[in-house]
């Protein structure tokens, strides 16, 4: 017999860090979630280190939230850390823009990226997310 885990609600500071630090309403959030499994290069995209920013910025915003002390603070230079890796003289290759611009007016091509879906696929949209709104984790005073 095959067991489910069991679905634990949402604490409510995770939709407050969705739309305080990453500047999207949730519904916007988890809409695009759900279109992730039509595009194959998501989920091929090595992306590391924007993955250890993203756990770390999560851990600063929840120690803060919950009033506990954050010795992981951002570097004062965040902003500018990568600035002088910006070539601003750069010359654009016309033709290299060109084809580029060609690829990104043809919808067909751009149909012709996304995944096809498979009859297991169907399935998932069947499937409703639960307890997500149900529980309101109550923010510390």
């Amino acid at each position: 017999m095959t067991t489910h885990p069991k679905l634990e609600p949402l604490p409510a500071w995770e939709k407050t860090f969705c739309i305080e630090v990453g500047a999207m309403p949730w519904e916007r959030f988890v809409e695009s979630k759900k279109n992730l499994y039509e595009h194959d290069k998501v989920f091929k995209y090595d992306d590391s280190v924007g993955l250890t920013a993203f756990h770390e910025a999560k851990q600063r915003f929840w120690k803060i939230y919950h009033g506990f002390p954050c010795e992981n603070k951002l570097p004062s230079n965040a902003a500018d850390l990568y600035i002088d890796d910006v070539d601003w003289n750069s010359e654009i290759d016309r033709e290299l823009f060109s084809e580029i611009k060609s690829l990104t007016d043809d919808e067909d091509g751009e149909k012709d990226n996304a995944k096809e879906m498979n009859w297991f696929s169907s399935l998932l949209e069947e499937i409703q997310a639960i307890g997500w709104d149900e529980f309101e984790e109550a923010a510390p005073h």
